[in-house]
């Protein structure tokens, strides 16, 4: 793997580096613009926040701003852990990957155009959430 800092990134997904289709590959569904992306992804990730919350919400109802402290480490653990979870993304890869930031957008991901399974996409873009939730559960199971 050769990681390559590209920088802060532009918005124009046209910038980003491409690789032609393979024969016989699956082309993934993907979006048209990166804010129709945005409200697919904000939807569902408020969507999983609130059914999440809804066990911690009738366990700890009561005794919720005793924890206050832990739920916003919950909150500010996974900002703070962006820029190394994508590093550990780039480590899944073989060939040149490829870093953008863009923290005012609240963006960092990794590109790489190497051809890869189902298996493998499924399992690089589901890690998030795992450690996401993991930590969340470490912070109120301390008790």
């Amino acid at each position: 793997m050769k990681l390559h800092y590209q920088g802060k990134y532009n918005l124009d997904p046209e910038t980003l580096p491409k690789r032609k289709h393979q024969p016989n590959a699956v082309k993934f569904k993907e979006v048209s613009s990166s804010k129709e992306l945005a409200v697919i992804a904000n939807t569902i990730g408020l969507v999983l926040m609130v059914i999440l919350s809804i066990p911690i919400l009738l366990v700890y109802k009561n005794d919720l701003l005793l924890y206050f402290d832990y739920v916003m480490l919950a909150v500010v653990f996974p900002i703070l852990t962006m820029f190394p979870h994508e590093l550990l993304h780039a480590l899944c890869f073989k060939e040149d990957v490829y870093l953008y930031t863009n923290f005012k957008q609240g963006m960092v991901f990794v590109l790489e155009t190497e051809t890869m399974s189902k298996k493998i996409y499924f399992y690089v873009s589901s890690t998030k959430f795992s450690f996401w939730f993991s930590s969340l559960l470490l912070i109120f199971s301390r008790n």
